[in-house]
């Protein structure tokens, strides 16, 4: 199998502006969410495109994720020379962390849990919506977290060591559904069916440490492809 994927990397990158009008065309971001997601409609000739759409779909992210984490780790290389905070292997290691902690402060409908691992900004932002999950008594289980691929897709090493940040491409499934912490329903995923995640986790450095600063859930063709990737 992986003998083949030279060759569909080079197909996929020849026929990029045609591949990804479609993909445009047909509003494809939303083919990726966490957990729940709706049924679509139509005949068989839309279930037919859909389906091309999101095999082409996945086929570019697999591509673009390979291309940028492969010039990332060059870079990265390049830039631990002056500085040793960019460290290829401790990055992964601190997204990974960072991610199971997320999920678990999540869960937990408490920030104070990743204080020390999150930028001013998230912390705030992602206080307002647990603590509104409190008021509606409901409460996000996660579970069954399992990795299939943590890359990093973005990095910008700035002369101005405070602008410096870097992008992480999460892939992997979980068990994810909402219940009521009074009843105990579940109000969704009530199967408990496990879901596939693609994430984007945004690091920025602040006091000489990498922290998080941003979560993409849907990590779309668009937002992986901007990232960007240079030394100053």
């Amino acid at each position: 199998m992986n003998h083949y994927l030279p060759l569909f990397f080079a197909i996929m990158k020849r026929s990029y502006s045609v591949i990804l009008a479609i993909l445009f065309y047909f509003c494809s971001t939303a083919l990726y969410a966490r957990a729940g997601g709706a049924s679509g409609g139509g005949g068989n000739a839309g279930r037919g495109i859909g389906l091309v759409v999101a095999l082409l779909n996945i086929g570019l992210i697999a591509y673009y994720v390979w291309k940028k984490n492969k010039k990332a780790k060059t870079l990265i290389d390049q830039s631990h020379q002056n500085d040793l905070l960019w460290d290829y292997d401790q990055m992964i290691s601190l997204a990974k962390e960072v991610f199971e902690r997320m999920q678990n402060a999540y869960m937990e409908r408490d920030m104070d849990l990743v204080r020390d691992i999150v930028s001013d900004n998230l912390y705030q932002a992602y206080q307002k919506k647990l603590n509104w999950m409190k008021v509606t008594r409901s409460q996000n289980i996660i579970k069954n977290i399992r990795f299939k691929k943590i890359k990093i897709v973005g990095d910008e090493d700035h002369e101005d060591n405070s602008q410096d940040r870097f992008t992480v491409f999460f892939k992997g499934t979980m068990v994810d559904y909402l219940i009521s912490d009074k009843t105990g329903k579940i109000y969704d995923n009530s199967r408990k069916k496990k879901s596939i995640f693609y994430d984007l986790y945004y690091f920025v450095r602040i006091d000489n440490k990498w922290v998080l600063d941003n979560i993409e859930n849907k990590a779309t063709l668009g937002k992986i492809v901007k990232n960007k990737q240079m030394i100053e």
